[in-house]
């Protein structure tokens, strides 16, 4: 007969001990990168955001016939925004004028701005154009910023024909002091 012997299998704690100060350290290295990964994309996904209400709004100028105009809430940019088709072309929204979509707050910490011709409205007219409501060319940037200044951020540029882009901007950028 044959006597069979078990081996025991485990770790002895000086094993486990370097395992656990190797995870430590990969730990402490991995979590700033990833709040960096977060930070970036959220911007990301909010100036994409921007992007695509900016987009739709001059589609559906040129496809309704009619000037569209996104407009800040009240409190401006960073509390949310709408859009309508503005059939009487007065610049303000009635109620024979839906709301085709509306937007809210940035998410997670971000800030919203725009430059000074952008600062209420964009108005689309039915060419495509963007078009301020005195009738000249309506051009300008958002600026999509984190909580601190000093980190990266987005600007949207629209173009005098009303085309918009996406743009990085670099740590400490001005824009984003304000």
């Amino acid at each position: 007969m044959r006597s069979t012997t078990q081996h025991m299998r485990g770790m002895t704690l000086l094993e486990l001990l370097v395992i656990i100060v190797i995870v430590g350290v990969l730990t402490t290295q991995g979590v700033p990168a990833m709040g960096h990964l977060l930070r970036d994309q959220r911007l990301q996904a909010a100036s994409h955001t921007l992007y695509q209400a900016l987009y739709y709004t001059r589609s559906e100028a040129i496809r309704q016939g009619v000037p569209v105009m996104m407009i800040s809430e009240q409190e401006g940019w960073e509390k949310g925004w709408r859009i309508f088709a503005d059939r009487d072309d007065d610049g303000e929204q009635s109620s024979e004028e839906p709301t085709l979509r509306a937007g809210g707050p940035p998410p997670g910490g971000l800030r919203l701005h725009a430059n000074q011709p952008l600062r209420r409205y964009v108005r689309y007219a039915p060419n495509g154009y963007s078009i301020r409501a005195s009738g000249s060319f309506q051009i300008g940037s958002f600026y999509l910023c984190t909580a601190k200044a000093t980190t990266p951020a987005r600007r949207i540029v629209l173009s005098r024909g009303g085309r918009v882009r996406i743009e990085r901007l670099p740590n400490g950028d001005t824009a984003c002091a304000r």
